[in-house]
């Protein structure tokens, strides 16, 4: 029999997230950074990864 065996988990993405960036900030980036985030309910990933978007966007 060839049935696959399901082994459940997460799915795999069609465009995976597998390259990674470092970002340096300074106290005061990092607390507005954290502030932002906070205040609108996001990540910070998802707070740098928008403000990336409007810079393509221009």
């Amino acid at each position: 029999m060839s049935e696959e065996k399901n082994k459940g988990g997460r799915p795999k993405a069609d465009d995976p997230k597998n390259r990674i960036v470092t970002l340096r900030l300074t106290a005061e980036q990092y607390s507005r950074l954290e502030a932002y985030s906070k205040q609108k309910s996001l990540t910070k990933t998802q707070v740098i990864l928008e403000g990336l978007e409007k810079v393509y966007s221009e």
